[in-house]
């Protein structure tokens, strides 16, 4: 019981010391500045990768301990971290919906400096959602001579649903989740509906 009643004593002494350093404004601008520099770095990387993927694309595709090989050189302007990031998560992931992470990174960065709680519940959880969905969207588009826009991890899985539905119905899928996302993000009921479209055919 001694025993006990002493890890009990421990756990809240370091969970509180926890609270108390979290609840520290200095720590807080910290972890803040870092997140938002942080986004900052991945965008620029992100930008510099959608420019100068095919050429360091060659390097990108072996082991991250032969991108750290000093012969293999990369052009993105963030360097081979910045380069593998964006490989890994642009080409290797979600695509271009990959942007997101930038945001959640700048959005916990704002909300850690200037203790914006307002909505970073639902604003994760809505970048969260368009990380995925756009991966898979992206995936239905193609440009000749550019990468897949919803990446690797958006093209099998829109292929996956393609087999499972048709080339018809993933897209009755995908346009009906956005539908649903729509619905619920701006709260339609059939009265707003049906005021919108009056109020639309009366300007017609």
């Amino acid at each position: 019981m001694a025993k006990k009643k002493t890890r009990s004593k421990k756990r809240s002494f370091r969970l509180s010391e926890l609270k108390k350093w979290a609840e520290d404004q200095t720590v807080r601008l910290a972890i803040g500045l870092f997140l938002c520099f942080a986004g900052l770095f991945l965008a620029g990387a992100f930008l510099s990768y959608l420019y100068h993927w095919r050429t360091d694309l060659s390097e990108l595709s072996g082991s991250f301990s032969e991108l750290l090989d000093p012969e293999h050189e990369v052009i993105n302007l963030f360097g081979k971290l910045g380069a593998a990031v964006a490989h890994t998560l642009i080409y290797r992931g979600f695509g271009l919906a990959s942007f997101c992470a930038v945001y959640l990174l700048i959005r916990l960065g704002s909300w850690a400096i200037l203790d914006r709680r307002a909505h970073l519940g639902r604003d994760i959880r809505y970048a969260l959602y368009v990380l995925g969905w756009g991966a898979v969207a992206l995936s239905g588009f193609s440009i000749s001579g550019f990468l897949p826009l919803g990446g690797m991890g958006g093209r099998n899985a829109y292929s996956f649903l393609t087999v499972q539905l048709g080339p018809v119905g993933v897209h009755f899928l995908i346009y009906g989740l956005l539908v649903v996302f729509l619905t619920l993000h701006f709260r339609w009921t059939l009265p707003k509906l049906r005021i919108a479209l009056d109020t639309l055919l009366s300007k017609i």
